[in-house]
């Protein structure tokens, strides 16, 4: 009895131990994660030495809240995290279109436009939503990307698109023009990871996934420097417009022989000041405008306060923003070359992604779960699903019931006028077989003559 007693008064003290160390690990990595937040990657760039933004090279990233395309009238750089490069500005390119400083150990390659050219996509669906997203970010990432990223419930930029094609049923004429600057890749093996997010590695415990564990990889990995980090970068300017019109307009502006792609280009240089490029018809386009929900233009990097679009694509080198970049998992970071002290690294590695299937594994999301009147069928994309309801609901959540009202039709049969009769068969005196035309058609009738 004694020894039972002794043995759980042991493992007491040893939880109770167990979790003051992980407390104190917990305080411990924080306070240096507080203390070192400032690193070079945070400098400012708008000093005149150096390439503007080009510190957006070696971030850490969360696709999980990011998107890479600003579709809102407003936009933050979201799902940009802490520095995991530490980057130097010693480096002038030679020969090149900038006399800037860019990071050691990238490379730029410059990518002048000559003309400002407009596009339109058609966005009212989850997949050209998810179309028109990928052609702003590279991935060289595993299968299943797409699944997760720039979730519904974490991503600004996703919610508000999603938001306005399925639950206001609208159709998203989404028109563009990219002035390229320049474009800037790291030569990763020739970088050295920030002291912050190596020690934030090499304190990780191991090698038992557990509450800890788990705790830690979203505390300090995940929430401070995402799952993926930032290899290249495009720099330069973009202006962007959207037009929403009511999907129950589109046939009726289709019979009018309007083509919504060449309206919003000519609606895309007139709202930005800009030379119009396409013939239009202004009366025309003015009618086809008292169809549209809302619309807004805005443009990105160079002088924003240029009234028109053709002189702010002058000024894009003098501030160029990020209009596309790539990234890549963390994961091929973690490995004896760079952690070659670590003897868990591996280890510590299958440990975070673990934690990052679970930590990307939420439930689909769909308009008030269907209300309950059906089945919330997964997109593939952004963790979205739609509703499939049941044959007497319907909606973007199923929350209207179909009318089952059903008309019945009584049909009174109205009785045949006779108009003439004829005997057709006579014995003696008596008829025994009439012929009688009604207004109907011709009948024959047995017996007594009937009345006409």
């Amino acid at each position: 009895m004694h020894r039972v007693v002794f043995f759980l008064a042991l493992l007491v003290v040893c939880g109770t131990g167990s979790a003051l160390v992980n407390h104190q690990l917990l305080d411990r990595v924080n306070s240096y994660i507080n203390n070192h937040r400032l690193s070079p990657n945070a400098r400012s760039s708008s000093e005149g030495i150096y390439l503007q933004n080009s510190n957006k090279i070696g971030l850490g990233y969360n696709p999980l809240y990011g998107s890479p395309v600003c579709y809102t009238g407003e936009c933050q750089m979201q799902g940009f995290a802490q520095p995991i490069f530490q980057l130097n500005y010693q480096q002038i390119p030679k020969g090149s279109c900038t006399t800037r400083l860019i990071p050691d150990y990238t490379f730029l390659d410059c990518l002048p436009s000559t003309e400002l050219q407009a596009d339109t996509e058609t966005i009212d669906t989850v997949e050209q939503l998810k179309e028109t997203t990928s052609k702003s970010i590279d991935v060289s990432a595993k299968g299943g990307f797409w699944k997760f990223s720039f979730a519904y419930k974490y991503s600004e930029q996703a919610r508000y698109m999603l938001d306005h094609i399925i639950k206001k049923n609208l159709e998203v004429l989404y028109t563009s023009a990219r002035v390229s600057y320049v474009k800037l890749s790291m030569f990763e093996p020739f970088m050295n990871l920030t002291e912050t997010f190596r020690y934030v590695i090499e304190q990780l415990p191991c090698c038992d996934y557990d509450e800890t564990v788990e705790s830690y990889i979203q505390r300090f990995i995940f929430s401070y420097f995402g799952f993926t980090y930032v290899n290249s970068l495009l720099l330069g300017g973009i202006a962007r417009q959207n037009i929403f019109i009511e999907k129950s307009d589109i046939s009726l502006l289709e019979t009018h022989g309007y083509t919504r792609s060449h309206e919003a280009q000519a609606e895309f240089y007139i709202s930005l000041n800009g030379a119009t490029k396409i013939v239009y018809d202004k009366e025309k386009h003015n009618k086809f405008m008292t169809y549209v929900r809302k619309t807004y233009a805005t443009t990105l990097g160079g002088d924003t306060s240029v009234q028109t679009i053709d002189e702010w694509s002058k000024t894009v080198p003098s501030n160029p923003v990020v209009t596309k970049f790539g990234i890549s998992y963390i994961f091929d970071l973690l490995n004896k070359r760079r952690f070659p002290h670590d003897d868990q690294i591996f280890n510590k590695s299958k440990l975070i992604e673990k934690a990052l299937n679970k930590y990307i594994d939420n439930q689909l999301y769909c308009y008030n779960n269907c209300s309950g009147n059906g089945v919330c069928q997964e997109t593939g994309y952004f963790q979205f699903g739609e509703c499939k309801c049941k044959d007497t609901w319907k909606g973007f959540d199923c929350s209207q019931q179909v009318s089952t009202t059903t008309t019945t039709t009584t049909t009174t049969s109205t009785p045949r006028t006779i108009t003439s009769c004829q005997c057709v068969r006579r014995i003696c005196s008596e008829c025994l077989k009439w012929s009688c035309s009604g207004r109907r058609r011709r009948r024959e009738v047995i017996g007594i003559r009937p009345k006409c």
